[in-house]
This record gives C-alpha cells, structure tokens and sequence, in this order.
C-alpha cells in the first residue's frame, strides 16, 4: 500500500522508512522511501528476510543492495558496520 503511495508498480520489497544517523545505510546513500529489492542480487520480500539476510552477514562486509528509487533502479554496496 505504501508503495502504491509513493506512485511505485511494485508488490514486492521493503520501504526505507527511516536511515539513522551515522549508520551504514547513511553512509551508503539510502535515502527513507526507496524500496530495497535485492540484497546481493537475492530478491527481499519482507523486513524478516531483509534483517535475515543481513544477520548472517558480518561487520565489514560489503552487500550491495539493489532498491527501487522513484521508479528507478539502483545498485548501491553498503559496508556493513557493527551493531
């Protein structure tokens, strides 16, 4: 439904609702509102399979994180930082 709001034709993915200062997704350039739809290049359904994925990453790690920005598709690594 979000999705629908943001004018996005998508049904899959899990909406940036907010980034967190000094976190690694700031860093990365993940802005609120765009729709990650693939971490290294596994398709994300839901916020548990995104934090899932994730959990059995480790700091330092680099995933790139395919997300959906205003209709457009964007591939952006993230260094992962510790908790």
């Amino acid at each position: 439904e979000h999705a629908t709001e943001l004018g996005l034709d998508i049904n899959q993915g899990v909406i940036v609702v907010s980034v967190f200062d000094g976190a690694a997704a700031q860093f990365a350039g993940l802005l609120p509102d765009d729709v990650i739809i693939e971490i290294n290049g596994k398709a994300v359904k839901s916020g548990p399979e995104l934090q899932g994925i994730l959990g059995r990453k480790h700091p330092g790690d680099v995933v790139n994180i395919t997300i959906n920005r205003a209709g457009k598709i964007q591939v952006i690594p993230v260094r992962l930082k510790a908790g």
